[in-house]
């Protein structure tokens, strides 16, 4: 599966729980990952994205921690989209 083919899931930086792992429990997560339907599973490759701000690809799991999916972003395909630039939506 390419990078383009891959589902999309919306997340917020903000809410990182650990290094490189993002909560995924905002409504808006969680609509996305509701989308997935029976796709939604352990070790499914994605891409998180903020709008207009990043995006880089993850692999979810859910957190018995959290009561919730969570991501573990690969920053190593981060990328950062300049300030005005809708790329990402």
């Amino acid at each position: 599966m390419s990078n383009a083919d891959l589902p999309r899931v919306w997340f917020s930086g903000n809410d990182r729980a650990a290094i490189n792992l993002y909560g995924l429990w905002l409504p808006r997560s969680v609509a996305d990952l509701e989308r997935l339907g029976g796709e939604l599973r352990e070790g499914l490759r994605v891409i998180i994205h903020e709008p207009g701000e990043l995006e880089m690809e993850a692999i979810l799991s859910y957190s018995p921690e959290f009561e919730a999916w969570v991501a573990r972003g690969d920053e190593d395909t981060l990328v950062y989209y300049p300030e005005g630039n809708d790329s990402g939506t």
